[in-house]
């Protein structure tokens, strides 16, 4: 629910467009190589979405693959990451600022009690 809620409704409702992409690591890493392109200035994932993407960058190469140093430039057009869910495992995120050399992050959990309450534990890193 806070999939639909977070990522899709509360950025409609403030007139954002959003651009959805299967749970294909090439896919993302082709999306964020042209965040600019696409006017992108909002990623959000879980964990295991960037233990996947991680894990695609490594598997390519890193840096010395020149594609993917494209779409970590692109990465760098964002103006905020979310891991959404969980907080992102320390190793992960170090490993995630290394590749995307990304610094504005936030984690957000959030708990639902009751149909139309919540409560929001929000942590910028």
């Amino acid at each position: 629910m806070h999939g639909l809620g977070n990522k899709l409704l509360c950025a409609l409702w403030a007139g954002a467009s959003v651009m959805f992409c299967p749970p294909s690591p090439p896919l993302v890493w082709q999306r964020l190589r042209d965040a600019k392109k696409h006017k992108l200035t909002l990623f959000m994932a879980v964990p295991t979405n960037y233990a996947l993407l991680l894990r695609e960058f490594d598997s390519r190469g890193g840096h010395g693959c020149p594609e993917m140093k494209l779409a970590c430039d692109g990465a760098k057009q964002l103006r905020l990451m979310v891991s959404g869910s969980a907080a992102l495992p320390a190793p992960l995120l170090h490993r995630w600022k290394a590749a995307t050399v990304r610094t504005q992050y936030l984690a957000a959990a959030c708990f639902y009690i009751g149909d139309n309450t919540a409560t929001w534990n929000l942590c910028l890193c």
